[in-house]
């Protein structure tokens, strides 16, 4: 059996070197290492009778001791670490009331001491400093107790729903959002390969929220955080200004040309020089040239009607509903003229869109098949009615869901399910689970 030697115990929580790197805080390393350690526990217990008692250990079992001991350090450590921290900032926050009550003990000692002098007939001496000071006006002998905000008490033994696939999971063993819903290791993976590919659910969100990167990371792969750091410096840029390596067969990006003075950027990956400005093959000395794809691209828009967004000058195209657009880059103007919303007198509907819409909406709270069996004149009126209400509120800020059974095609992504979807209640839009925490 080869000799496994275990890793020398860190000194602190950074030597640990392992998975704590680019100074992750001590909360953050403790919470690492208890999902490990669980994570151990059950590979354990699934291992349990399944060898002879008096067998010796396999290498792998070896293995196995030696990584759920070190586990067990560095948990010990960041959990002393947390422990000084909180010492030191108890004792930080009673800093001015220990300094008061030392100089009162200082000072009760002192006229203590002046009073056996006096009682003996001795000459009184000057007082001393820490008398002076507790005589001073301003010196505060019951400083203002600092506020403290008690946070909620939480049971970490406890277990919570996944808020997208609905299983049952430990509450130490789930990413908690600040919207208070929780997701299982599973399911932020699948979040965070889904990001890496659309650009829609950028800023990682739920429920409008922003989902702090720092409470991701622990939860998914190396590979998949470096893939997901990519992406999020990338779709922090806007598209205009992005520049990506003109070779057609490495496309990689480079980075924004806002600030860029230079000729050329060299791609790391391929080598290939690309200009900042233009966006084509390096060209150093010469002016740029209009690329004729680009040139092509713009006349087919306009053969098409599609717009430009004024914000990060992608090309988009309106399928369905109002001219009120709201482009991935978060601007929002007028489909008809590209002026940023409400600046401009353009209608705010075309009618045959409106009353498609409205029709889209009736069928959604309804059903296909209640649409169908429906008195036409009944049906009519009900699309009426929904279309004079869409004509003035087209729009809800902030969607309230309820379930709605019967399944159907999530108008976000166009994935169908089976079973049900989600209705908002104020614009009765279909949307699945998924794209009603991260898109909207």
């Amino acid at each position: 059996m080869s000799s496994i030697s275990p890793p020398r115990a860190p000194s602190t929580v950074h030597d640990c070197g392992l998975f704590i790197q680019d100074g992750l805080d001590i909360d953050t390393a403790a919470l690492i290492a208890q999902l490990a350690l669980e994570d151990l526990e059950e590979v354990f217990q699934g291992r349990k009778g399944k060898s002879r008692a008096d067998s010796p250990l396999s290498d792998e079992e070896c293995a196995f001791q030696v990584q759920y001991e070190h586990y067990k350090q560095l948990l010990a450590i960041a959990e002393d670490a947390k422990l000084a921290r909180s010492i030191g900032d108890a004792v930080a926050a009673d800093a001015a009331f220990l300094e008061a009550s030392i100089t009162a003990e200082a000072a009760a000692e002192a006229d203590r001491r002046a009073a056996e002098m006096l009682s003996r007939g001795e000459i009184l001496p000057a007082p001393n400093a820490t008398q002076a000071r507790l005589e001073d006006p301003t010196f505060i002998m019951h400083p203002e107790p600092p506020t403290i905000v008690a946070g909620p008490s939480v049971n970490r033994n406890r277990s919570v729903d996944c808020t997208i696939c609905n299983d049952r999971i430990r509450y130490t063993n789930s990413l908690q959002t600040p919207c208070n819903h929780y997701y299982c290791r599973d399911c932020v993976t699948s979040l965070i390969e889904a990001f890496t590919k659309d650009e829609s659910l950028f800023p990682l969100r739920c429920c409008q929220e922003p989902i702090p990167i720092s409470d991701v990371i622990p939860f998914i792969s190396l590979n998949l955080r470096k893939l997901f750091e990519t992406k999020q410096t990338e779709f922090s840029v806007l598209s205009k200004d992005r520049i990506y390596c003109v070779s057609p067969t490495c496309s990689k990006f480079l980075g924004s040309s806002v600030g860029i003075t230079g000729w050329s950027i060299i791609c790391p990956q391929c080598s290939t020089s690309t200009c900042p400005r233009c966006k084509q093959a390096s060209h150093e000395g010469e002016d740029c040239v209009v690329n004729a794809a680009t040139v092509e691209l713009r006349a087919l828009a306009r053969r098409e009607g599609w717009q430009t967004c004024p914000g990060c000058h992608i090309l988009v195209e309106l399928n369905v509903g109002c001219y009120h657009m709201t482009c991935r880059c978060r601007a929002q103007f007028c489909y008809l003229c590209a002026v940023p919303w409400k600046n401009c007198q353009c209608p705010q509907w075309e009618e045959a869109r409106l009353v498609a819409a409205a029709q889209q909406r009736v069928e959604n709270e309804i059903g296909a098949r209640a649409v169908r069996n429906a008195v036409p004149e009944v049906l009519a009126e009900q699309i009426r009615h929904v279309a004079e209400n869409l004509r003035v509120n087209h729009h809800c800020e902030r969607h309230t869901w309820r379930y709605r059974p019967g399944g159907g095609r999530c108008e976000e992504c166009n994935f169908n399910l089976a079973q049900y979807l989600l209705i908002c209640t104020g614009c009765s839009i279909l949307a699945c689970v998924r794209c009603s925490r991260n898109r909207f």
